[in-house]
Protein backbone atom coordinates (compact mmCIF):
# COMPACT_ATOMS: atom_id res chain seq x y z
CA UNK A 1 0.00 0.00 0.00
CA UNK A 2 1.21 3.29 -1.14
CA UNK A 3 2.32 5.96 1.33
CA UNK A 4 -0.25 8.32 -0.15
CA UNK A 5 -3.19 6.15 -0.51
CA UNK A 6 -4.84 6.71 3.43
CA UNK A 7 -5.23 10.54 2.67
CA UNK A 8 -5.50 13.25 -0.06
CA UNK A 9 -2.23 14.99 -1.30
CA UNK A 10 -2.62 18.79 -1.80
CA UNK A 11 -3.61 19.09 -5.31
CA UNK A 12 -6.88 16.35 -4.28
CA UNK A 13 -7.87 18.47 -1.24
CA UNK A 14 -7.35 22.54 -2.80
CA UNK A 15 -10.53 22.01 -4.65
CA UNK A 16 -12.66 21.20 -1.49
CA UNK A 17 -11.06 24.07 0.46
CA UNK A 18 -11.61 26.05 -2.74
CA UNK A 19 -14.98 25.42 -3.04
CA UNK A 20 -15.71 25.59 0.47
CA UNK A 21 -14.21 29.00 0.48
CA UNK A 22 -16.49 30.02 -2.84
CA UNK A 23 -19.16 28.97 -1.57
CA UNK A 24 -19.52 30.45 2.09
CA UNK A 25 -21.00 33.90 1.51
CA UNK A 26 -21.51 37.05 3.30
CA UNK A 27 -24.57 38.00 5.21
CA UNK A 28 -25.60 41.65 6.36
CA UNK A 29 -28.55 42.62 8.78
CA UNK A 30 -31.67 43.68 7.53
CA UNK A 31 -33.90 45.47 9.51
CA UNK A 32 -37.65 44.49 9.17
CA UNK A 33 -41.14 45.09 11.17
CA UNK A 34 -42.24 41.16 10.61
CA UNK A 35 -39.84 38.20 10.38
CA UNK A 36 -40.58 34.87 9.61
CA UNK A 37 -40.16 32.11 12.51
CA UNK A 38 -36.84 29.97 11.50
CA UNK A 39 -34.40 32.86 10.23
CA UNK A 40 -31.09 34.36 12.32
CA UNK A 41 -32.38 37.52 13.96
CA UNK A 42 -30.28 40.12 15.94
CA UNK A 43 -32.19 42.37 18.26
CA UNK A 44 -31.19 45.37 20.29
CA UNK A 45 -32.14 46.27 23.26
CA UNK A 46 -31.74 49.88 25.35
CA UNK A 47 -29.74 49.13 28.48
CA UNK A 48 -30.77 50.76 31.71
CA UNK A 49 -27.54 51.79 33.70
CA UNK A 50 -26.57 54.25 36.30
CA UNK A 51 -23.86 55.51 34.60
CA UNK A 52 -25.76 56.56 31.67
CA UNK A 53 -26.75 60.37 32.27
CA UNK A 54 -30.29 61.80 31.82
CA UNK A 55 -29.06 63.65 28.45
CA UNK A 56 -27.68 60.58 26.90
CA UNK A 57 -29.41 57.78 25.20
CA UNK A 58 -28.63 54.20 26.60
CA UNK A 59 -26.24 52.12 25.22
CA UNK A 60 -28.27 49.10 23.32
CA UNK A 61 -27.34 45.90 23.95
CA UNK A 62 -27.76 43.17 21.22
CA UNK A 63 -28.46 39.10 21.54
CA UNK A 64 -28.37 37.27 18.10
CA UNK A 65 -29.75 33.80 17.46
CA UNK A 66 -32.77 31.81 15.96
CA UNK A 67 -35.72 32.76 16.00
CA UNK A 68 -38.53 30.67 17.52
CA UNK A 69 -41.83 32.90 17.33
CA UNK A 70 -42.66 36.50 16.74
CA UNK A 71 -45.67 38.04 18.33
CA UNK A 72 -45.72 40.60 20.76
CA UNK A 73 -43.09 38.85 22.15
CA UNK A 74 -40.26 37.62 20.46
CA UNK A 75 -38.70 33.93 21.47
CA UNK A 76 -35.30 33.34 19.96
CA UNK A 77 -32.71 30.66 20.69
CA UNK A 78 -29.38 32.36 21.24
CA UNK A 79 -25.86 30.38 22.12
CA UNK A 80 -23.13 31.34 24.59
CA UNK A 81 -19.57 30.51 24.55
CA UNK A 82 -17.36 30.61 27.55
CA UNK A 83 -13.48 30.11 27.25
CA UNK A 84 -12.91 28.00 30.64
CA UNK A 85 -9.34 27.35 29.61
CA UNK A 86 -6.63 27.30 26.58
CA UNK A 87 -9.08 24.04 24.88
CA UNK A 88 -11.61 24.01 26.89
CA UNK A 89 -15.11 25.95 26.42
CA UNK A 90 -18.82 26.16 27.74
CA UNK A 91 -21.39 26.14 25.62
CA UNK A 92 -24.99 27.64 26.69
CA UNK A 93 -27.95 27.30 25.16
CA UNK A 94 -30.72 29.77 26.38
CA UNK A 95 -33.95 30.61 25.38
CA UNK A 96 -34.92 34.47 25.11
CA UNK A 97 -38.07 36.58 25.69
CA UNK A 98 -38.27 40.16 24.71
CA UNK A 99 -41.33 42.34 24.16
CA UNK A 100 -41.53 44.18 20.97
CA UNK A 101 -42.10 47.53 23.30
CA UNK A 102 -38.67 46.98 24.73
CA UNK A 103 -36.48 46.67 20.88
CA UNK A 104 -34.77 49.52 19.09
CA UNK A 105 -34.87 47.80 16.51
CA UNK A 106 -34.88 44.27 14.85
CA UNK A 107 -33.04 43.13 12.12
CA UNK A 108 -32.84 39.71 9.86
CA UNK A 109 -29.49 38.11 8.30
CA UNK A 110 -29.49 38.01 4.92
CA UNK A 111 -27.12 36.81 2.28
CA UNK A 112 -25.36 39.42 0.30
CA UNK A 113 -25.42 38.55 -3.34
CA UNK A 114 -22.75 41.82 -4.28
CA UNK A 115 -20.79 41.19 -1.03
CA UNK A 116 -20.15 37.30 -1.95
CA UNK A 117 -19.58 38.19 -5.61
CA UNK A 118 -16.88 40.17 -4.62
CA UNK A 119 -15.15 38.41 -2.95
CA UNK A 120 -15.29 35.59 -4.80
CA UNK A 121 -14.01 37.82 -7.53
CA UNK A 122 -11.23 38.36 -5.30
CA UNK A 123 -10.23 34.99 -4.33
CA UNK A 124 -10.35 33.64 -7.89
CA UNK A 125 -8.30 36.42 -8.82
CA UNK A 126 -5.62 36.51 -6.06
CA UNK A 127 -5.51 32.56 -6.90
CA UNK A 128 -5.30 33.32 -10.81
CA UNK A 129 -2.09 36.13 -10.09
CA UNK A 130 -0.30 33.71 -7.83
CA UNK A 131 -0.62 30.66 -10.14
CA UNK A 132 0.75 33.32 -12.77
CA UNK A 133 3.22 34.31 -10.73
CA UNK A 134 4.42 30.82 -9.96
CA UNK A 135 4.55 29.70 -13.64
CA UNK A 136 6.15 32.42 -15.07
CA UNK A 137 9.15 32.79 -12.47
CA UNK A 138 9.14 36.02 -10.98
CA UNK A 139 10.29 35.20 -7.34
CA UNK A 140 13.02 33.63 -8.84
CA UNK A 141 14.58 37.06 -10.37
CA UNK A 142 13.21 36.78 -13.18
CA UNK A 143 15.70 34.57 -14.93
CA UNK A 144 14.65 30.75 -16.40
CA UNK A 145 16.41 28.18 -13.98
CA UNK A 146 18.95 25.71 -16.00
CA UNK A 147 17.57 22.27 -16.45
CA UNK A 148 18.37 19.80 -13.42
CA UNK A 149 21.07 17.53 -14.87
CA UNK A 150 21.39 14.56 -12.82
CA UNK A 151 24.78 13.21 -11.60
CA UNK A 152 26.80 10.98 -13.61
CA UNK A 153 27.79 7.78 -11.35
CA UNK A 154 31.68 7.54 -10.75
CA UNK A 155 33.41 4.70 -9.55
CA UNK A 156 35.65 5.20 -6.73
CA UNK A 157 38.78 2.97 -6.20
CA UNK A 158 41.58 2.63 -3.12
CA UNK A 159 42.97 0.61 -0.55
CA UNK A 160 41.29 0.32 2.54
CA UNK A 161 44.23 0.64 5.40
CA UNK A 162 43.81 -0.22 9.07
CA UNK A 163 45.57 1.50 11.81
CA UNK A 164 47.50 -1.51 12.84
CA UNK A 165 48.86 -1.71 9.57
CA UNK A 166 50.64 1.46 10.40
CA UNK A 167 52.07 0.43 13.34
CA UNK A 168 52.44 2.83 16.32
CA UNK A 169 51.70 6.16 16.07
CA UNK A 170 54.59 8.30 18.09
CA UNK A 171 53.33 12.03 18.55
CA UNK A 172 56.35 14.01 19.03
CA UNK A 173 55.52 16.55 21.96
CA UNK A 174 57.85 19.67 22.05
CA UNK A 175 60.67 19.54 23.98
CA UNK A 176 60.61 15.25 24.44
CA UNK A 177 62.94 14.94 21.32
CA UNK A 178 60.50 12.50 19.66
CA UNK A 179 59.33 13.42 15.92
Amino acid sequence: MSRRAGRGGVWQRTPLALGALLMSGCYTYTEVQQPTPGSTVRIHVPVQSPLTGRRSAPPPASIEGRLLSAGDTLTMVTRTRHALGPYRELIGIDTVRVSRDALSSLEVQELSTRKTILLSVTITGAIAALTLAALSGVWGGGEARPPFIPPRPSVVGGAAIGPAALGPIRIGLPGSGWR
